[in-house]
């Protein structure tokens, strides 16, 4: 088969997000058995690291969006239709795809606002890669939302994002969630009018699930994660002000590691703070996962399925989390991780799977069937892959009828 990928981001190996991470997975693994063409939107710097995809596409296209007021004035110099500046990239993504869809037998469009340019495709099969479905992060704030004008502007925010995605949807002919919750949720929305699959986050599992429990070291927490992301930051901030303490008056020799790239300011200051060690970029996580005795991820906001959940399970490492860290792979609580929400809550769970050898065995070992059982990746990228099949003879077959 032959596939265009349209990304809002340019993705290449060791690319510094999860989202773009299975992009790069996917193209890597499909581009062994069949033809791959890549099309994102990025900023000019970025065409030298899109380059590094030519080994897994043939093809490789960048489009520069007029983000700044310099290029919006350059694309007016360019073209004096005032209704025409700012939509020249937009323009340029949209022939992109109308043309190469008359030789592909799937567009998959990455990321859920690329579902505009699908009616750009009519002759291939159309997939949306949703990666998050957005309006489940929305849902999860309106009901957060306090006061009248906030819950007005949380609901009008939600129900937007909702039809956006829906109707992006209902114009593919398959749509992917990351998770069985979003994937329920986006299959509900739209009333049944699109079959929608669940491609789990990559996660590089071989290394991990090598991992004995001997190699633990004492009282080791973990936290991993890309430390300038904001969820990552306010996450790492909870724990440190408002778990840590609980944890070590339990467990007075207790250790907080905080491994990730490019951790921001505020990160580094919480290397201060007693027994936490903030590490920043490493070639390698095993060791870190193999090092640590349990893993938290004590996220305060939702956003997806948590790859840093994904990996401790593989790694055979129990896992303390918040319930919105969990709500997207939907573990079972005592069974497959712990979860708590409260800072005394939460710093007990911690607390209870550093002292107590037969809990922390349980839960270990039950996430790491649950990851097994629902995480595995290789596995949902064969069935995809018949699917891909079945799509494109279904379209092929139909315009034929036509014919």
């Amino acid at each position: 088969m032959e596939f265009l990928f349209v990304s809002l981001y340019p993705v290449w190996p060791g690319v510094m997000h999860s989202g773009g991470q299975d992009l790069f997975h996917l193209i890597a693994a499909l581009s062994a058995r069949h033809t791959v063409h890549l099309a994102a939107f990025g900023a000019p710097d970025a065409a030298a690291r899109l380059d590094e995809m030519h080994p897994w596409c043939q093809t490789v296209r960048l489009v520069t969006p007029a983000a700044t007021w310099s290029a919006k004035l350059r694309s007016a110099r360019r073209d004096p239709r005032p209704w025409r500046w700012g939509r020249r990239a937009h323009a340029e993504i949209a022939a992109h795809v109308s043309e190469m869809a008359r030789q592909v037998d799937i567009v998959q469009f990455v990321w859920t606002p690329m579902g505009r340019y699908a009616r750009y495709a009519p002759g291939a099969a159309r997939v949306l890669d949703c990666v998050d479905v957005s309006f489940v992060v929305r849902d999860a704030a309106r009901r957060a939302a306090r006061g009248p004008l906030a819950r007005w502007r949380a609901e009008v925010a939600y129900r937007r994002a909702r039809a956006r995605e829906v109707g992006y949807a209902r114009a593919c002919h398959l749509a992917l969630a990351r998770s069985a919750r979003d994937a329920h949720a986006l299959a509900a929305a739209a009333g049944g009018a699109v079959p929608v699959d669940v491609l789990p986050a990559y996660v590089e599992y071989g290394a991990l699930r090598t991992i004995q429990p001997g190699e633990a070291e004492g009282d080791v927490v973990l936290f991993a994660g890309a430390m300038d992301r904001a969820r990552n930051v306010a996450a790492v901030t909870w724990f440190c002000r408002d778990v840590w303490p609980g944890v070590r008056a339990a467990r007075p020799g207790a250790r907080f590691v905080i491994v990730g790239a490019r951790p921001t300011a505020g990160v580094q200051a919480l290397g201060a703070l007693p027994g936490v060690e903030v590490t920043g970029e490493v070639a390698d996580l095993r060791p870190w996962y193999a090092r640590c005795r349990v893993a938290v991820a004590p996220m305060q906001s939702d956003a997806g399925t948590l790859a840093k959940i994904a990996e401790a399970m593989w790694a055979g490492r129990p896992v303390v989390a918040t319930t919105l860290a969990n709500a997207s792979i939907a573990a079972p609580p005592g069974e497959a991780l712990l979860v708590a929400d409260a800072p005394e809550a939460f710093a007990a769970a911690v607390a209870r799977l550093l002292g107590d050898a037969d809990l922390w065995a349980r839960i270990a070992e039950g996430g790491r069937r649950f990851a097994e059982a629902s995480l595995d990746w290789e596995g949902a990228l064969r069935r995809l892959e018949r699917r891909y099949a079945a799509l494109a003879q279904g379209v092929r077959t139909k315009q034929q009828g036509h014919g």
